[in-house]
């Protein structure tokens, strides 16, 4: 968002306007919410994202914002449940997995986010991402090695890399994978 004051001066007026409305416009306050949580403004927030689930409770942004309210609020459980959630709806997406790994403090479980995140990005041929992320995987927690470098094999063959998978698939054995795949 850049420099949250300057964001608050931008849409907060309008924002307000919004929350009288019957039917606001949604993003608007989504974006409002998300301003007032980098500005610690967290109860403000929680009623930006609230008013927008109240209207559209599918609304991944509105959830998202909500779990960030609540980590903010120092409820790490319920940040993650809904966190969850939000991936759920958007499975083709890595960044809340990217998201629950980060905040998961059990490094095997930080490590299963950061695999699902990787094999996401692979979904969409984001190699960078994806390489850096079963890496991570592989970092957070050593006994995911198998799994993390099997899924690596599986994109570099997608990619039409051998040399590459077969070194993969050899790092998947070594990690303790008993199938590369």
């Amino acid at each position: 968002i850049g420099d949250a004051t300057t964001a608050w001066t931008l849409v907060g007026r309008a924002a307000r306007e919004e929350l009288a409305k019957p039917s606001p416009d949604l993003d608007l306050l989504v974006a409002a919410g998300e301003v007032m949580l980098a500005n610690d403004g967290v109860k403000e927030a929680r009623d930006y994202f609230e008013r927008v689930l109240a209207l559209e409770p599918g609304n991944v942004a509105a959830n998202a914002g909500i779990a960030h309210v609540l980590e903010a609020e120092g409820d790490p459980a319920a940040a993650k449940q809904r966190l969850a959630q939000v991936s759920a709806l958007q499975p083709e997406s890595a960044s809340f997995e990217e998201e629950l790994a980060q905040i998961e403090k059990d490094p095997k479980l930080a490590a299963d986010h950061w695999i699902e995140a990787g094999r996401r990005s692979a979904h969409w041929l984001d190699v960078t991402h994806a390489e850096e992320q079963f890496e991570t995987a592989i970092s957070s927690d050593e006994a995911s090695t198998g799994k993390a470098s099997a899924a690596l094999g599986a994109l570099e063959e997608k990619l039409g890399r051998p040399a590459q998978a077969r070194v993969a698939y050899q790092r998947a054995v070594a990690g303790g994978a008993r199938t590369p795949v």
